[in-house]
C-alpha cells in the first residue's frame, strides 16, 4: 500500500513483496528476488484451497542490508507485463520482540464485548486480519513493543473455538495505543498469507458479546 511504513524497531532481514503476477511460480519469485542479495529462505503465498498464488512472497534475505536494497530497488517498480506497481515492505514476524514478562502467565476468562466503534484519544486499540494461528501470545508479543498492555482479547468462533483474526488489545496510556496504530496500521505479516493488519481505535465501551479473553495483567 503506498505510503505504509514499517515500524523502526521491526526492520529486520524478512521482506514482503506485494502485487506480484499471479502468473508468477516460486521459481520466478526467487530469480526476482535473488538479483538483491543472499535468500535464505522465500515462500510464495498460494490459496489454501486452490493452491493458486495471491500474489505476494516472504522473502528472507543473509543481512538486513540486504533487505533494505531489496525494499529500495523493487518497491513501487512495474514489471514486465504487469500494470501494478509492486509493494516491497519489512515483514512483521510474531518472534521479532520477545515477550515481555507480564504476558506470559496468561489467565483465559470470558468477557463480554461488542463491536468496537471508531474513537479518538483512548487506551483500546481493534486489530483486524490477523492470522488464524495468532493467540493472546502472539498479539501481545506484536503490540508490547509500544507501551504497557492492560489487556488482549482475542475473538474466537463460538463453536470450533479457532481464532477469528481479530483481537482488542488495551494499553496503559492513549499515546502508546497511538504509537500502535501509526506503525501497525496496513502492515504486512510474515504469515498474513497476503493480507495487511487493520489496526484502530476502539470505544471503551466495546463489549456485549462474549469473546476468548486473554489477560496480561
Amino acid at each position: 500500500l503506498p505510503g505504509m511504513k514499517a515500524p523502526a524497531n521491526q526492520a529486520g532481514t524478512n521482506v514482503w513483496v506485494g502485487n506480484l503476477p499471479l502468473s508468477y511460480s516460486e521459481a520466478d519469485f526467487r530469480s526476482l528476488m535473488s538479483t538483491c542479495g543472499t535468500i535464505t529462505s522465500l515462500k510464495l503465498l498460494k490459496d489454501k484451497k486452490s493452491g493458486n498464488s495471491e500474489g505476494a512472497g516472504m522473502v528472507n534475505f543473509a543481512t538486513i542490508q540486504q533487505a533494505t536494497e531489496a525494499i529500495a530497488a523493487l518497491d513501487g517498480q512495474v514489471l514486465p507485463n504487469s500494470t501494478k506497481p509492486l509493494i516491497a515492505k519489512y515483514a512483521a514476524t510474531k518472534t521479532a520482540t520477545p515477550a515481555p514478562a507480564m504476558a506470559m502467565a496468561m489467565p483465559i476468562a470470558v468477557t463480554p464485548v461488542r463491536t468496537p466503534a471508531p474513537a479518538t484519544g483512548g487506551t483500546n486499540v481493534w486489530v483486524g486480519n490477523l492470522p488464524s494461528s495468532y493467540g493472546g501470545s502472539e498479539v501481545s508479543i506484536l503490540f508490547s513493543p509500544y507501551g504497557s498492555i492492560q489487556s488482549c482479547k482475542v475473538l474466537k468462533d463460538k463453536i470450533t473455538g479457532k481464532m477469528e483474526g481479530a483481537a482488542m488489545v488495551n494499553f496503559s496510556t492513549p499515546a502508546s495505543a497511538t504509537a500502535a496504530i501509526q506503525a501497525l496500521n496496513g502492515y504486512p505479516l510474515e504469515d498474513g498469507a497476503g493480507k495487511t493488519l487493520i489496526v484502530r481505535q476502539a470505544a471503551r465501551d466495546m463489549a456485549r458479546t462474549p469473546i476468548q479473553t486473554v489477560s496480561v495483567s
